[in-house]
């Protein structure tokens, strides 16, 4: 497990959130706009042969022209939920231009997404495309995902380049803890991401139980009422449900206890 999991831990993410912070409305970010189209184009690389097509198409969709098209209008962050609040629409968000984002296509079963990388930085909306479409077909080979996945643009520059539903997140998803004891049904709060790190809290009816951190291919979770022990292992994602993945969580910890978490599990998930 990489220390770092544990280090975005202890930067405070994980930490109860400061009620105050949710009642401060939006933050200057939230309230730039991107262009959106009535009929985005649908650009995917089916694997990674396909990745110089879907970035010279990208290159062509320039924000200037997808706002000359007919009923393209303009859209506050604010309205677009998945930019911000998941990790890779975050550092989209934070990059400078040209930039880009891919999730998997069809994202209901094809578990992943990327922002293009920093480093070395894009020079071109292309590079950009390239560098998050092929981030993206990585992730999914990692993941193990089924040979029909593909990776499909859905941002470039100051352009959504996917329909407005696509951008959709929910902040609390279903929780089912399974150990030792009867299973637990708890209910995950995402917090705001720290770098690549989703940090998430799982809570009953009263209180806080558990605090996760997930990062990559791997997580991290301990129990509020024993912080000491930090149950580590890996994901198994199933694909996306309302903006949230939806996975399975395989944990040990130290001592060698199993600990399986699922979250935001639906019923078309059971047999997996």
């Amino acid at each position: 497990m990489r220390a770092v999991l544990t280090l975005a831990f202890l930067l405070g993410g994980c930490a109860p959130s400061d009620p105050d912070a949710r009642l401060s409305g939006p933050s200057t970010q939230d309230l730039l706009r991107l262009w959106a189209t009535a009929a985005p184009q649908s650009i995917v690389a089916a694997d990674q042969a396909g990745i110089a097509a879907a970035s010279a198409a990208a290159e062509a969709a320039s924000t200037t022209r997808i706002s000359a098209l007919p009923r393209s209008r303009r859209i506050e962050i604010s309205a677009l939920p998945w930019l911000r609040a998941s990790p890779e629409g975050a550092m989209f968000l934070a990059s400078g231009l040209p930039r880009a984002l891919a999730r998997g296509a069809p994202a209901e079963s094809c578990p992943a997404a990327a922002a293009s990388l920093s480093l070395p930085a894009p020079s071109t909306r292309s590079d950009a495309a390239a560098s998050a479409l092929g981030a993206c077909l990585d992730q999914l080979a990692r993941r193990g995902a089924a040979e029909t996945c593909g990776c499909r643009l859905v941002a470039a520059d100051e352009a959504l380049l996917a329909p407005l539903s696509e951008f959709g997140y929910a902040p609390v998803v279903s929780a089912l803890v399974i150990g030792a004891g009867p299973p637990r049904r708890l209910v995950a709060e995402a917090l705001h991401p720290v770098g690549r790190a989703e940090l998430v809290i799982l809570r009953d009816a009263l209180d806080e139980v558990a605090h996760l951190v997930l990062l990559d291919e791997e997580a991290e979770l301990v129990f509020t009422a024993a912080p000491d022990i930090h149950y580590v292992g890996v994901r198994e994602p199933f694909g996306y449900r309302r903006g949230r993945l939806a996975e399975r969580l395989r944990l040990k910890s130290p001592d060698g206890e199993d600990l399986t978490v699922l979250l935001g599990v639906e019923a078309r998930d059971a047999e997996r």
